[in-house]
């Protein structure tokens, strides 16, 4: 897919983001006046986001997400790829190997983070072996947008080489 054909996917997923937030609904868990509960007991507050930054060049950082890309947590991971793109790193490899859920949410932030990287002469690629994380690219179709990678050392000499 190319440039125009991006923006109606952008579109889909935004107002699906916005439906799906505004209705209180993140994919799991319940809704209560304090927020989500979360989806298991394990999880505590239901808000498990942790993002490590590690540049290998002057242009490119990896960007190691750990946790739930979703509702409650896309603005952590659109606020760092906002400061890296803003400081000139314009290669980015999205590590998604200890993402262990991602909704629509965290999918628009994905794809407006590949369209600023690229509005900027860069790029951006996913390493993701989780099988129901590469589902959920194939189905909705962002697996034909985004390149996909099962390891970060091929995804790094791919990411500068689109």
């Amino acid at each position: 897919m190319d440039e125009r054909e991006l923006d109606p996917v952008i579109s889909i997923l935004m107002t699906d983001s916005l439906t799906k937030s505004t209705a209180g609904v993140s994919g799991g868990g319940t809704l209560t006046k304090r927020g989500r509960e979360p989806r298991d007991a394990r999880w505590g507050s239901g808000v498990n986001l942790e993002i490590a930054e590690k540049p290998w060049s002057e242009r490119g950082v990896t960007l190691v997400l750990k946790g739930e890309i979703d509702v409650y947590t896309a603005a952590q991971v659109r606020q760092k790829v906002h400061e890296v793109v803003d400081a000139g790193r314009t290669f980015i490899v999205a590590n998604l190997q200890e993402v262990t859920y991602l909704d629509s949410t965290g999918l628009g932030v994905l794809i407006g983070a590949l369209r600023r990287t690229r509005e900027r002469e860069g790029n951006l690629v996913v390493v993701c072996s989780n099988p129901r994380l590469v589902r959920i690219f194939e189905i909705t179709g962002l697996a034909k947008i985004f390149r996909i990678y099962e390891d970060e050392p091929i995804a790094l000499a791919a990411v500068v080489n689109p």
